[in-house]
């Protein structure tokens, strides 16, 4: 029950933290002729690298402390909750202009009924085949052009975000050639962790980065709606030894405590400075059910890591 729990708590705060804006110039302030409301962070993010935020969203002060790039602008309006907002709220946006869209997608559909006679439009970021490809996200980011009159600037955004994984992975390799397979995992306490799998958004990031994302799904099975699978601490003896882990933070110190006295994992050896021990790194929070500004984030940051272990020092 514990575990459960707390994996329903990180889905809601898994993000990363702000670090530079991945976003285009932004337009003279009269082009931005739709004026959107989402409740979904995935959205506004996108939208935001756009150079078109949404006028609000949900949840501002923790989309801040756990989504942080790209940055929302000073004055958005904060609509509470995502999945429970302020309705009131939301009635008073819809009714002071008649140029607002409402964007969300199916996680939100009980909100709907709220949303009156505003236009609404449904945008999914997420994978719907048990591989994600880089076009299950290029398609709702050029959705989203589509719905705010800026085709091209969509594509502008994709194209700029691609050569830049392109030339991040080209950095990594050069930087740990041999480094050849990674695994991403995320741990809810020290005896339960998720796996992140091939139909996450990490498999198209891994692809265009030329990098080689272990998902165990060939002996755990394939991966929840989610994009990840449930694990044991000791199922991670399952990976090869010359697999790399990329743990992403909530990594509290007590866990990290609680792990170094587990023998389990002293026995994985999992950044061990000993000369037979695994390679991890520990990465800030990523919000895992963005968009392609989630992506080139994980880029930066996993060039940006501090490796332990294994040799992934060359």
């Amino acid at each position: 029950m514990r575990a459960c729990c707390l994996l329903i708590v990180l889905f809601f705060l898994t993000a990363c933290q702000p670090q530079r804006d991945l976003k285009l110039e932004a337009p003279p302030a009269d082009a931005h002729s739709v004026k959107v409301i989402t409740p979904d962070w995935a959205v506004a993010s996108t939208l935001t690298a756009l150079g078109y935020p949404p006028i609000a969203t949900g949840d501002t002060k923790s989309y801040r402390e756990w989504v942080g790039t790209p940055a929302l602008p000073s004055d958005i309006i904060d609509i509470g909750e995502r999945f429970t907002p302020n309705f009131e709220r939301l009635a008073q946006l819809t009714s002071s202009s008649n140029n607002i869209v409402i964007i969300d997608n199916d996680f939100y559909a009980h909100l709907r009924p709220a949303y009156g006679n505003t236009p609404h439009k449904s945008v999914s970021f997420m994978s719907k085949n048990a591989i994600a490809t880089w076009q299950d996200y290029a398609e709702p980011t050029l959705q989203l052009g589509e719905i705010i009159h800026q085709p091209q600037r969509a594509q502008q955004f994709l194209t700029q975000s691609k050569k830049q994984l392109g030339k991040l992975g080209a950095t990594f390799r050069q930087k740990y050639p041999h480094i050849k397979k990674i695994a991403v995992v995320q741990f809810a306490d020290s005896n339960n962790l998720r796996i992140y799998t091939n139909n996450s958004l990490f498999r198209p990031t891994f692809e265009v980065m030329g990098l080689n994302l272990i998902t165990l799904e060939d002996q755990m099975g394939k991966g929840n709606l989610w994009g990840f699978n449930s694990l044991a601490l000791g199922d991670l003896a399952k990976l090869d030894d010359d697999t790399c882990l990329v743990v992403v933070e909530p990594f509290s110190p007590m866990l990290r405590q609680e792990l170094a006295k587990n023998l389990l994992w002293q026995r994985l050896g999992y950044g061990a400075r000993a000369k037979n021990s695994r390679c991890m790194a520990v990465l800030p929070p990523i919000w895992l059910y963005g968009g392609v500004s989630s992506m080139v984030v994980f880029g930066e940051r996993l060039n940006q890591a501090h490796w332990l272990g294994g040799k992934a020092h060359g």
